[in-house]
């Protein structure tokens, strides 16, 4: 659900000029996100206890950056919290443990 929101942000964005995409809050979270689904997938072959251990070593880190970016633009405001963008962030904020 919070990547979708990101996701519609992106394809939304100005195809013109692809850095300014890159550069979005929008494309830096789905970035975040990828990095964290990936660093799991590479954890499926490991037994449970070992792919916990490996989740808070590895994983972790990257969530709590993600929250950090989060938090951050929430309170800059840089991003109108009715944008697909924002209402990203507005959930993503709500998932944080």
């Amino acid at each position: 659900m919070i990547r979708r929101d990101f996701a519609d942000a992106v394809k939304a964005a100005d195809k013109k000029d692809p850095s300014s995409v890159r550069q979005s809050v929008a494309y830096q979270a789905l970035q975040k996100i990828a990095e964290f689904y990936n660093s799991d997938t590479e954890l499926k072959e490991l037994s449970s206890k070992e792919r916990l251990q490996k989740r808070q070593e590895v994983i972790k880190p990257m969530v709590e950056e993600f929250f950090a970016l989060v938090k951050q633009q929430v309170s800059d405001c840089t991003v109108p919290p009715k944008s697909k963008t924002g209402q990203g962030l507005i959930r993503s904020g709500c998932y944080e443990t």
